[in-house]
């Protein structure tokens, strides 16, 4: 899994990609660069800390410990590195 220090790397504050997930009548789209556009409704991603495995939420950059029983907001998984 990459690091939290690798996920917020790629957060961009002033960007919105994909479809983001839905709640309340919004969608609440991923800050990530444009090569991410097509990526649908990825916002939450696994990440790996010293601490554990959590997610990152990357419409606000926030490092979240998920509940497994949330199965409103589907966590995805990213490959980062120089071969990938």
């Amino acid at each position: 899994l990459p690091s939290f220090k690798e996920m917020k790397a790629l957060f961009v504050k002033d960007s919105e990609v994909g479809t983001g997930y839905y709640k309340d009548g919004k969608y609440y789209k991923a800050k990530m660069p444009e090569e991410f556009d097509r990526m649908g409704e990825a916002v939450w991603f696994w990440i790996s800390t010293d601490d554990g495995q959590y997610c990152l939420n990357m419409f606000n950059g926030v490092k979240v410990n998920y509940e497994n029983s949330n199965k409103n907001f589907p966590v995805f998984t990213i490959l980062i590195g120089e071969d990938v």
